[in-house]
């Protein structure tokens, strides 16, 4: 997939009307990723806005949370 604009993203995002959300998106927000957090922030706040739902797994979390307990 090519480079696309954090407007092009948004629009992607809302035209959806539920999403998935994987670890790695909970990870790059907690830790300021530096190329990927302007997209989660852009997905943590249309999440907030309930401008689109979203789903994710137990596993998702359990490595959320094993990741943030290894950095302690």
């Amino acid at each position: 997939m090519g480079k696309i604009k954090i407007s092009q993203f948004r629009k992607i995002l809302l035209s959806r009307q539920k999403i998935g959300l994987d670890s790695m998106c909970f990870l790059y927000q907690f830790t300021d990723h530096p190329q990927y957090e302007p997209l989660t922030n852009i997905v943590f706040e249309l999440l907030e806005e309930n401008k689109i739902q979203a789903v994710t797994s137990t596993i998702s979390l359990v490595e959320v949370f094993v990741r943030a307990e290894k950095a302690k």
